[in-house]
């Protein structure tokens, strides 16, 4: 994995040259198709290629091939042999969703959290949302297009469940730990037994 902005630099090294080759043509594919060329001169077994501030269309399967005359860059095909997977991702954007649930419970309940996104663009083919407590990102959940809500189920809590908490959803999949939430939060309290009295309050909370 690259992070965006970065650079990656690509070494071919050629094994099996034709001795009587007077220059080789090396090429560095991407997704099979040729998508640059360099000239290795008699003698010469290995060359570089440099992607400087790559984004996530960098993002595919590269590999290296030669010849000995030179081709144009379309009609370069490559095998799946030997290839390199390159995921670039940059700094995700992460938007808010409106979660319900409880705010006081006792211990050893089973409590759903209910997220619930809203805005999403109709491209997106895939949403992953997260359950966040105090500011961090402990639960994921992935919604297919069309849909706009997950249900999570936290069961046989303790006081140790109780903290600050918030949903929010990214278009491209991260692990959790890695994200952070900041804004409006539900106030979930697990009591031990005979600790509260009187009725579960429930509470809405929505993050703009």
């Amino acid at each position: 994995m690259v992070r965006e902005g970065g650079n990656i630099d690509f070494k071919c090294s050629i094994v099996g040259l034709e001795q009587h080759w007077v220059e080789v043509h090396v090429y560095l594919c991407k997704n099979g198709v040729g998508i640059r060329m360099t000239v290795l001169e008699k003698g010469e077994d290995d060359t570089s290629f440099t992607m400087k501030d790559v984004t996530n269309e960098d993002s595919g399967n590269y590999s290296c091939v030669y010849t000995r005359d030179k081709l144009l860059l379309d009609q370069v095909k490559s095998t799946d042999e030997d290839l390199l997977v390159i995921q670039v991702y940059g700094e995700e954007k992460i938007f808010p969703a409106k979660l319900y649930g409880p705010s006081n419970v006792t211990q050893g309940w089973t409590v759903d959290l209910k997220c619930i996104t809203t805005g999403i663009p109709r491209n997106w083919d895939k949403v992953n949302v997260y359950l966040c407590k105090n500011g961090f990102g402990i639960r994921i959940a992935a919604l297919e297009k069309g849909e706009n809500d997950t249900i999570f189920t936290m069961k046989d809590v303790t006081r140790e469940d109780s903290g600050n908490y918030i949903c929010v959803y990214t278009r491209d999949k991260l692990i959790p730990s890695q994200v952070n939430s900041t804004g409006d939060y539900l106030v979930f309290q697990v009591y031990g037994d005979g600790d509260v009295e009187g009725k579960i309050l429930t509470m809405f909370v929505s993050i703009v």
